[in-house]
């Protein structure tokens, strides 16, 4: 009895490890996975074994890199979709007779040129012709085993030898067919020729920019009359544009005014003195009677308020800078300030009124209408000068006769003095003294290496002019500040003829408009030809190779489509050491062979 299940034990223990061994081995034992797909795929009614699926996932997968989930998923569903084109291909392939030998076979797959199919539509870097020659050495003597090589691919593919085979030919016929598809396109050295000149041509054009900073600043009219005209019409903008700061207003304002110069915190000790000297002059001329609104609309270098006298409409806790906002804040109604210092130079401030309630609702929702109108109205004025300065050069006008006609119709005329603004003689002759000295100092002061920047705007926004770019090729742009979506380079290598005008305006990342004009189109010469010939023949034949093959496999793809059903089990998000059961993947990681070399082009 005890011989008996002595026996019978050792007979089941027998069994078990048959069992194990059957289904644990690369490529066998289905059995554990009856839950789940054995097919990722069904083309031309043919099932796409998941054991294939998981055996191109793995060979393209990059070596000795981390993946998202997004990069596995992606590269899931490029797996399953080149094994999709690979079916169709195979198809093709038995309609014309097209096969591989098992001589064939062995000599590609012992030279260690491995396939897995991708797509047509895949990025170049996903290759699926990989190099494993290394791999199959012998460590030793340093040539091929077909020991290491049964080891190698069995671990990289869960595949037996036998099933690998199966795969890697179905791969080759893949390979050959697409082969044929590009050895059918021809390119003639004209066409490369005409790429070449596109790539390596350069063009000189003339613009002119029309930029909305230039009109709101100079052109626009900022009379509060003209501000509240626009407001009337527009109520609805600004109560929604205002309805976002109500709250603020409604705990009071402060109607003020400022006079900035400005003066770089890196300046020099010499031109901060001369600064502070420049400020202090305008204190004391306020102090000593003149209109603030005057002195500011003279010296104050702030483009936006310095033409309206300094004027900062009504304004709130938390819009300007802290050290503004404190002597701001500090001063009673009618008070001028002490010099303010800011990162944006010095200030003297002036608080006409202290609002409250709905005062100062009302005096918020005049200053938000302002800026709105400034900027409503400084596209409009830019598109229409645009539209209008093109039609004169497609009428025939030069660009800077059409810029100059169109500028002298919209700048507005320089306004008159009132009485009550003109001075007596003695202050006035002080003044122009005055003005002199500062226009010494000016001068002086422009020779500082250090002088802030900032100065060079201080007489106010410079006009539209016409300018020539330098030559530039078709990847670059003929000046800075384009739009994105916006194509400058595009527009410019668009015209053919000297002095030929872009059909429409580039847009530019301001909101401004720019008009281009051809200068010169200046090609490549003959022996830059001759130099670059083979290249350019061998990159343009490549990607009218890649463009007939998508073409193919997208008219297969189209001719059987009812016959395409995807199992989408296997684009999900699981990585392959964790497969789901039923997935055609062992429940582990394989052990990674030794590493390969990138991938390479085919032979």
């Amino acid at each position: 009895m005890n011989r008996l299940s002595s026996l019978l034990g050792g007979l089941a223990i027998i069994a078990i490890a048959v069992v194990f061994i059957v289904n644990f081995q690369p490529g066998g034992g289905q059995n554990q996975f009856k839950k789940g797909p054995d097919c990722a795929a069904d083309v031309l009614g043919k099932c796409v074994r998941a054991s294939h699926f998981w055996a191109s996932y793995r060979l393209l997968a990059p070596r000795g890199s981390d993946m998202d989930e997004a990069q596995k998923r992606k590269l899931k569903e490029m797996t399953l979709d080149g094994l999709v084109e690979r079916e169709l291909l195979l198809g093709e392939a038995k309609r014309l007779g097209i096969g591989v030998s098992d001589e064939d076979l062995s000599k590609e797959l012992f030279a260690g040129r491995l396939r897995a199919s991708v797509p047509a539509k895949a990025p170049p870097q996903l290759n699926g012709l990989v190099n494993y020659r290394e791999a199959f050495l012998d460590r030793k003597t340093k040539k091929f085993s077909a020991d290491v090589y049964k080891r190698t691919v069995t671990e990289l593919t869960y595949l037996s030898e036998t099933d690998f085979r199966d795969y890697q030919r179905a791969e080759l016929i893949a390979a050959r067919m697409r082969d044929l598809v590009k050895e059918r396109v021809r390119v003639s050295e004209g066409e490369a020729f005409d790429q070449f000149a596109r790539e390596k041509m350069d063009v000189t054009v003339r613009f002119v920019k029309l930029e909305p900073a230039y009109f709101a600043q100079t052109v626009v009219d900022t009379s509060e009359a003209a501000v509240k005209a626009w407001a009337d019409k527009h109520q609805e903008d600004v109560a929604k544009a205002f309805e976002a700061h109500k709250k603020d207003y409604e705990g009071g304002c402060r109607v003020s005014r400022h006079i900035l110069v400005r003066v770089s915190e890196k300046a020099s000790e010499e031109d901060k003195k001369k600064a502070r000297e420049k400020i202090e002059a305008a204190q004391k001329r306020i102090k000593d009677g003149e209109k603030f609104a005057d002195v500011a609309k003279e010296i104050s270098q702030d483009p936006v308020s310095g033409k309206q006298g300094g004027s900062l409409e009504c304004v709130v806790k938390g819009q300007m800078v802290k050290p503004f906002e404190d002597a701001l804040f500090a001063l009673e109604e009618g008070k001028l300030s002490n010099v303010v210092e800011t990162p944006f130079g010095l200030h003297l401030i002036q608080v006409d009124k202290i609002l409250s309630g709905e005062d100062a609702v009302k005096a918020g929702q005049a200053s938000t209408a302002r800026p709105l109108y400034l900027q409503a109205e400084a596209q409009r004025l830019a598109d229409e000068g645009a539209k209008e300065i093109l039609a004169a050069m497609k009428g025939g006008k030069k660009m800077d006769e059409a810029l100059k006609d169109y500028l002298a119709k919209i700048k507005p005329a320089a306004p008159e003095k009132k009485d009550e603004e003109k001075k007596d003689g003695d202050h006035a002759d002080k003044k122009d003294e005055e003005k002199k000295d500062g226009d010494k100092k000016d001068g002086d002061h422009a020779d500082k290496k250090d002088a802030p920047a900032e100065d060079e705007d201080e007489g106010g926004p410079q006009p539209p002019t016409v300018e020539t770019s330098l030559p530039f090729g078709p990847t670059e742009q003929p000046f800075t500040g384009v739009a994105d979506g916006e194509d400058a380079s595009g527009a410019a290598f668009s015209l053919n003829t000297p002095d030929q005008v872009a059909e429409r305006p580039v847009r530019l990342a301001s909101g401004g408009l720019a008009i281009l004009q051809l200068v010169e189109r200046k090609a490549p010469g003959e022996e830059e030809w001759k130099k670059d010939r083979d290249f350019y023949m061998g990159a343009l034949r490549s990607q009218k190779q890649r463009e007939a093959l998508t073409l193919y496999l997208k008219r297969l793809r189209t001719t059987y489509q009812q016959e395409i059903k995807l199992n989408k089990e296997f684009t999900k998000d699981f990585a392959p050491e964790a497969a789901p059961a039923g997935s055609g993947l062992p429940p582990g990681p394989a052990p990674m062979p030794p590493p390969a070399p990138a991938p390479m082009d085919e032979p």
